[in-house]
């Protein structure tokens, strides 16, 4: 296209001009699509984008100019960098219009960063994420605009030397913003699904414990029992995948996807018109099973005697047989996702609770497969890794209402008492040093570390707090969690280990401690809480 055929400011204003216009004479429809496919702004717009196509570029300018008898008002085209064609985060070119103060339209070249906002490719929180990073750190990329009296100062050369300076000039954040909107991979979405309550971390089927108390026909009030209760049972596991079901996947035309998704259940409290929400776990790349998947799984469960098992599970809860009305046997299984660290978050019972259910979750609370609204806590958890945070997340003392058991309404809060007290006490104790002192620190995978004392010269020490009924009950229960803090999956984050409880050891349960020590190679210590004067004793074993 010649020099002569670059924008001219009489090309906007008869785009300007036919704008909103409804015309119900096709011909003369037709008439006024022909001028701006032919000579108009919408063959100029691709013009400018087959230019920067040659630069490398890919681009898609779709020559749409009329929507039922009224022309568009705006002819844009989207400029991707090479590779990223599938992120629907895109440079803009194009001509785009207004309204002035007395409703006339006015058009203009305009040029910027921008995502696709209106068809449901991305979800409105990764929306919220775009315009938040957009506003700030390159707020300059959200709009740009030459104006029909400034055409005349540009040239095809220059408009596209122009554009490409933009382009390199907002590369990083663009790049940036596809991380941020898709922190997995590009196109796996993030979603939230429902799972019925488990007292067993969804490893094996709990009973009917917290499970809807509604007179409705859910399914795991009407069979006892639901198919998502498995879904963490990782000592099955094929090819490291592990196979499970999630009933947002039951319906839909979900085969073969991957999405990015966070979990979520509600405890039934019996004592309570109050139900309760908790954030289960995050799985990053769930991968929906394709038809024949499904049905090679079920028979691999069979061949394995892991179905039979699956039976007697629930036998044991007085389940007497799968029922497989309405979810069929062949459906049972619709998911898989990698168990290798790094791959997925399972947080303790009761750990998370949702801090916003209408926020966070929306007003659906069916087993449905939901676009992530808000951020939430639980984002902020890296998957497997550990990240010192300093200062005291307080949490409630004394006696709470509890419904962690059927057996169990009342929980003593004196672990959190302990916590609290050892932070204050370790916090004098270091104030004025290189060492900080925090309070559920995240260890990885959703789990948190009681106290941590951060020692950038000789290294962290953790300390885990259990309230048992004697010391060496308190060391059986803590051992394993705090070797899994510090050394799981292959790393050592801290270099001496203490568990704490409020009893005073036996010399037997001090010669263990010093024994695992000597024979582990370990700085694994016992201090006691003396609970009278609210601080740790001073003698470690």
């Amino acid at each position: 296209m010649a020099q002569s055929d670059f924008f001219q400011p009489q090309d906007l204003e008869f785009y300007a001009s036919v704008i909103g216009e409804k015309f119900e004479n096709n011909e003369t429809l037709n008439e006024v699509g022909d001028e701006l496919k032919n000579s108009g702004v919408f063959k100029k717009v691709k013009h400018w984008a087959l230019l920067l196509e040659a630069e490398g570029y890919s681009i898609i300018f779709k020559n749409y100019w009329q929507l039922s008898g009224h022309i568009r008002h705006y002819s844009w085209a989207r400029i991707y960098p090479k590779g990223y064609e599938n992120t629907e985060i895109y440079f803009t070119i194009g001509v785009g219009s207004g309204k002035d103060q007395q409703g006339n339209y006015f058009t203009q070249l305009e040029y910027k960063i921008d995502c696709q906002r209106k068809r449901g490719e991305i979800s409105s929180y990764q929306v919220d994420l775009f315009d938040q990073y957009v506003a700030e750190n390159c707020p300059e990329a959200s709009y740009n605009t030459i104006q029909a009296h400034e055409l005349a100062s540009y040239s095809w050369d220059s408009l596209v030397e122009m554009t490409l300076d933009f382009i390199d000039n907002n590369t990083e954040h663009y790049v940036a913003l596809v991380n941020l909107l898709w922190p997995n991979e590009i196109g796996v979405e993030p979603k939230i699904a429902r799972l019925c309550w488990n007292d067993h971390q969804w490893s094996r089927p709990s009973g009917d414990h917290g499970k809807s108390l509604s007179t409705g026909q859910a399914f795991e009030k009407d069979k006892g029992y639901g198919y998502e209760e498995w879904l963490f049972d990782l000592d099955k596991q094929l090819d490291g995948y592990h196979y499970g079901f999630i009933q947002a996947f039951n319906k839909g035309n979900h085969y073969g996807k991957t999405y990015d998704l966070q979990l979520y259940t509600i405890f039934n409290n019996s004592e309570s018109i109050q139900n309760e929400y908790y954030w289960v776990g995050h799985i990053p790349k769930i991968e929906v099973l394709t038809k024949e998947e499904r049905d090679e799984i079920l028979n691999t469960y069979k061949e394995n005697g892991w179905y039979d098992e699956m039976l007697k599970q629930l036998n044991s809860v007085g389940i007497e047989s799968f029922n497989f009305n309405p979810i069929v046997e062949e459906h049972i299984f619709n998911v898989r996702f990698k168990v290798q660290s790094g791959h997925f978050t399972l947080y303790r019972k009761f750990e998370k609770p949702v801090q916003s259910p209408e926020e966070e979750i929306g007003g659906n609370r069916h087993y449905v497969l939901l676009p992530k609204r808000a951020k939430t806590e639980i984002d902020e958890i890296k998957l497997g890794e550990y990240q010192f945070r300093k200062g005291n997340n307080q949490r409630k003392q004394g006696i709470i209402r509890a419904a962690h058991s059927r057996k169990e309404y009342k929980k003593s809060l004196f672990h959190n008492e302990m916590q609290e007290k050892i932070y204050e006490q370790l916090a004098k104790e270091f104030e004025g040093t290189h060492k900080e002192v925090g309070t559920e620190v995240p260890a990885g995978f959703g789990t948190m570390i009681d106290v941590v004392v951060e020692d950038n010269i000789n290294g962290d020490t953790f300390y885990e707090i259990k309230t048992g009924s004697n010391a060496l009950s308190c060391i059986r229960v803590a051992l394993g969690q705090i070797l899994e803090y510090c050394f799981y999956p292959g790393r050592q984050n801290a270099s001496t280990l203490i568990i704490v409880s409020p009893h005073k050891p036996l010399p037997q349960d001090k010669e263990y401690i010093m024994h695992l020590r000597s024979t582990l190679g370990i700085e694994l210590y016992y201090q006691q809480y003396l609970k009278e004067f609210g601080k740790l004793e001073d003698e470690r074993w």
